[in-house]
């Protein structure tokens, strides 16, 4: 939080990100464009990275958060190399960290059988271990709307 930005700013940080794509008082159009040329990379060399990146972001009207954005947990399954234990060492390793929070994307199915939640389950030693430490928003929900 910083109440003196008219704008919001950025720094973007991490182990393997190239030197030229790091930066403190980034505008959020540079960060997305690197973070997006850095995932491209990657996804070109077929693999994802296990170092986190480090984003801090600065505006007037926010709270101090954290995230972790972790590579498609269902996508992986089926497709090349299967990288769900190492997306579980993540899991774990970042809900052990205080006032750490999940943020689940769930497409509009069924909430009791949607993989991502039997994932998470399967991580995190059950429900009842982070269900009060997750946040749920919906993704692609104008797909189930008439008109779309």
């Amino acid at each position: 939080h910083d109440e003196n930005l008219a704008e919001p700013r950025c720094e973007l940080a991490g182990e393997e990100l190239p030197d030229e794509k790091r930066g403190a008082d980034l505008a959020v159009s540079d960060v997305f464009q690197r973070i997006t040329e850095h995932n491209k990379k990657l996804g070109s060399e077929d693999r994802f990275s296990t170092k986190p990146l480090y984003l801090v972001y600065r505006a007037a009207n926010v709270q101090n958060m954290r995230f972790v954005d972790t590579p498609g947990i269902i996508s992986n399954k089926s497709t090349g190399k299967d990288n769900r234990e190492d997306i579980k060492t993540i899991l774990r390793s970042e809900m052990r960290k205080p006032n750490t929070k999940l943020c689940i994307l769930l497409e509009p199915k069924e909430f009791a059988t949607n993989p991502i939640v039997e994932f998470c389950d399967e991580s995190l030693g059950g429900r009842a271990k982070w269900i009060d430490n997750a946040i749920f928003l919906m993704t692609k929900f104008d797909k189930q709307l008439d008109d779309s």
